[in-house]
């Protein structure tokens, strides 16, 4: 029909579960360290502490002010540097998230 190797796919179910599986832990990593910061900013604004009200104030409605295209521009460049990814092992035992 088309001539689309379709054994290629198969042939890497298993870097794309893992990939799948890697997405799915930084995502639950994600939501629960923003529940947490996000818990800890909520009782730190309603806190009778003036001072310290404000300084939470200003970080959140500093980051409201930020698109999130920016956001995630910071993540993708900054968070590379030094090539992070490639000099940590992961939590599946892999020396490199990416294999050649």
């Amino acid at each position: 029909m088309s001539g689309f190797d379709f054994s290629v796919i198969a042939d890497s179910l298993p870097s794309l579960s893992g990939g799948l599986a890697m997405s799915f832990m930084l995502t639950a990593m994600a939501m629960a360290g923003g529940l947490i910061l996000g818990l800890i900013l909520a009782i730190v604004r309603l806190s009778n502490i003036r001072f310290v009200s404000i300084i939470a104030a200003l970080y959140v409605n500093g980051f409201r002010a930020v698109p999130l295209i920016l956001v995630i521009f910071w993540f993708y460049f900054f968070g590379s540097v030094g090539d992070w990814a490639s000099r940590r092992r992961s939590l599946f035992g892999h020396h490199r998230l990416h294999h050649v």
